[in-house]
C-alpha cells in the first residue's frame, strides 16, 4: 500500500472511531439519564425511607446521647443486642444528626444519592482502566438494567450497603482492574490508601469489605511485576487495614467475645458454599442473555481472569449479598459478549446490517424486557411505607405503647417495612419481626423459617392464579406458632380475622388493627 493509501486507511479509521464515539456518547447519555430520572423518582415519590431501616435508624438514635463513642448494647423490640455491627455509617449519621440534620431524612435521601455516586464510579473505573467508550457505554446499558444494582442499595437499611459500595469503588478506582499484560508496581502511598478504603469498607459493611480485599489481592496478583511486589503490596495494604480495624475489633470482642459474629454468620449463608436463590438468579441472566456466557469465555481466553476471578469470589466468599456485587461482573461480561460479536460481523459488508439487528435484538428484546420483568415481579417490593400505615402506628404510641402486637404483610422480613419500622415508630413490641434477631444465636432460624412459610401461604393466598390457596385456618396457624400477642396489625386477609375472635379496634383504607378475643388462634 502507497503512502497517500496508507494515509486514507487512517483517516477512515479515525472516522470511524470518531462516529462510534459520538454513538457511544449518546448511548451512555441515554443510559445514565433514565437511571437517574429513576433514582430521583423513588426519591420524590416516597416520603419516608423505603422498605427497610428501621433497626438502623434504632442504632443511631442509640448512639447519639453517647456519641462520638459507642454503646456495647443497643436495644430493639424489647431485644438486648450486641453492638457489633460495623458502626462507621451509623456513626456518620449520629454526626450529621448532632450538626442539625433530621437523622429520618438522611435514611430517606442518602442511600439514593449514594447509589446514583455508586453507578457513576462504575462507569469511571471502567473508563479508567482503559475501557473504550462504546465498552462503557454497553457494560453501562447491561447494568443499569438489573434490578439488584440498586434494590437493596436504595432502602433505609442501605446507609451501611450503599456507603460499603462507594468504599469497594473508590478501591477499584486506586488499585486498578489489570488484564495481567501490563504488569507494573504500584507506590507505597497508593497501597496504603487502598488498605486504609478496605479498612473503611470493613468498618461500613462486612460483605462489601470482602469484596474490597478480594479486589486488592486480585488487582495485584494480576498487576504486580513479581511475587516480591505482590507480598509487599497485600502487606502494606492488609497491615493499615488491620490498624484501622482493630479498635472496632477489640471494642466488640472485650464486650461480647465471638458470638455476635458466629451468630451473624450463622443466619448469613456462610455455612453453604453460595446462596441458592443467588447462583439461580445469576443463573437464570446467563439463560436470558447468552452474551454473558460468551463474554466469559472470551476474557478467559484472552487471559483477562480479573473480572472472571471477582465473580467466583463474591459467589463463594458472600453468598448472602453476591447478587449484588455481580452485577459488575455481569455487565462486563455481557458487553466483552457484545462488542466482540458485533465487531465479527462488521468486518463484512454483508453481515453488518445483520450486526445491527443482533445488537438491538439484544437491547430491545433481552436487555429492556429483563429489566421490566424484574420491575414488574421483584420491583414491586421496592416500597416504602404510606401515610396510612404511618397513622396506625401513630394511632398505637399514642394508645397501647409497650403492648405486643403481631404484624402481619405480605412482604417476607428482608423487604419488610411496616413489622421492622413498627417497634421504633411506635414503642410497642411486634412478636414476629425478625430483624434483630441475626445477633442473637439460636434464635435467627426459628423465625426465619416461621415467617417464610407464613409469607409464602399469605402471597399464596393473595395472588388470582395460586392453586391450591391455603385456607384461613392454615394462614390462622401459621401465625399461631409465634407468641400470642394481645393485638393483630394486619395489612392482608381481612377475611381471615373473624369478629368473634379478633375485635377491630383501629381501621384506615391500608391497616386493620384487631384485639384478640379468647378464641384465637386457637389450634
Amino acid at each position: 500500500m502507497n503512502r497517500e493509501g496508507a494515509q486514507r486507511a487512517t483517516h477512515t479509521t479515525r472516522l470511524s472511531r470518531v462516529s462510534q464515539d459520538r454513538w457511544a456518547i449518546l448511548l451512555l447519555g441515554t443510559v445514565l439519564l433514565l437511571t437517574f430520572a429513576h433514582r430521583i423518582f423513588l426519591l420524590v415519590s416516597t416520603e419516608f425511607p423505603i422498605n427497610d431501616g428501621g433497626l438502623f435508624y434504632g442504632f443511631v438514635r442509640q448512639i447519639e446521647p453517647v456519641f462520638p463513642a459507642l454503646p456495647d448494647t443497643v436495644s430493639y423490640n424489647e431485644l438486648q443486642l450486641p453492638f457489633a455491627y460495623p458502626p462507621l455509617s451509623f456513626w456518620l449519621v449520629a454526626l450529621m444528626g448532632k450538626l442539625g440534620v433530621d437523622t429520618l431524612a438522611i435514611f430517606h435521601v442518602a442511600p439514593i444519592l449514594m447509589n446514583l455516586v455508586y453507578i457513576s464510579l462504575f462507569a469511571v473505573v471502567l473508563r479508567r482502566n482503559g475501557a473504550s467508550l462504546m465498552f462503557v457505554a454497553l457494560t453501562m446499558l447491561f447494568f443499569c438494567s438489573m434490578l439488584r444494582t440498586f434494590e437493596w442499595l436504595v432502602m433505609g437499611g442501605g446507609i451501611p450497603r450503599g456507603l460499603g459500595s462507594l468504599f469497594l469503588m473508590a478501591t477499584l478506582l486506586v488499585v486498578g482492574t489489570p488484564d495481567g499484560k501490563e504488569r507494573r508496581q504500584l507506590s507505597t502511598l497508593r497501597m496504603i490508601v487502598a488498605g486504609a478504603l478496605v479498612g473503611g469498607t470493613i468498618l461500613t459493611h462486612l460483605e462489601w469489605g470482602i469484596n474490597a480485599a478480594v479486589s486488592v489481592i486480585l488487582s495485584r496478583a494480576m498487576g504486580s511485576p513479581n511475587f516480591k511486589d505482590f507480598a509487599r503490596s497485600l502487606l502494606i495494604a492488609g497491615a493499615t487495614a488491620l490498624i484501622l480495624i482493630s479498635p472496632w475489633l477489640y471494642f466488640v470482642y472485650a464486650a461480647h467475645g465471638l458470638e455476635p459474629f458466629l451468630a451473624a454468620g450463622a443466619s448469613g449463608q456462610f455455612n453453604n458454599l453460595a446462596s441458592r436463590d443467588g447462583v439461580l438468579a445469576i443463573l437464570i441472566w446467563g439463560v436470558i442473555n447468552p452474551l454473558i456466557p460468551l463474554g466469559i469465555v472470551l476474557l478467559l481466553i484472552r487471559k483477562q481472569y480479573f473480572w472472571p476471578a471477582f465473580f467466583v469470589a463474591c459467589l463463594l466468599l458472600t453468598p448472602r449479598h453476591a447478587e449484588t456485587p455481580t452485577t459488575m461482573p455481569l455487565a462486563i461480561f455481557a458487553a466483552t459478549g457484545a462488542i466482540w460479536f458485533f465487531s465479527t460481523l462488521q468486518q463484512s459488508r454483508r453481515t453488518r446490517a445483520i450486526g445491527w439487528a443482533v445488537m438491538l435484538f439484544f437491547i430491545g428484546v433481552v436487555t429492556i424486557p429483563r429489566f421490566n420483568v424484574d420491575f414488574l415481579a421483584r420491583g414491586a417490593i421496592v416500597h416504602a411505607l404510606r401515610r396510612p400505615q404511618l397513622e396506625a402506628m401513630d394511632w398505637v404510641a399514642h394508645n397501647h405503647p409497650h403492648e405486643t402486637f403481631f404484624v402481619l404483610e405480605r412482604y417476607g422480613w428482608w423487604s419488610s417495612s411496616s413489622a421492622e419500622w413498627f417497634p421504633v415508630l411506635t414503642g410497642a413490641r411486634s412478636t414476629n419481626t425478625v430483624q434483630g434477631r441475626e445477633w442473637l444465636r439460636g434464635s435467627y432460624e426459628k423465625f426465619y423459617d416461621d415467617d417464610l412459610r407464613l409469607k409464602r401461604a399469605v402471597v399464596r393466598r393473595v395472588s388470582p392464579g395460586a392453586v391450591p390457596k391455603p385456607s384461613c385456618d392454615e394462614i390462622r396457624n401459621r401465625i399461631a406458632v409465634f407468641e400470642r400477642p394481645r393485638f393483630l396489625w394486619s395489612e392482608v386477609l381481612p377475611e381471615c380475622f373473624p369478629a368473634a375472635q379478633f375485635k377491630p379496634v383501629y381501621r384506615n383504607n391500608v391497616v386493620t388493627i384487631y384485639e384478640l378475643l379468647p378464641g384465637a388462634f386457637r389450634i
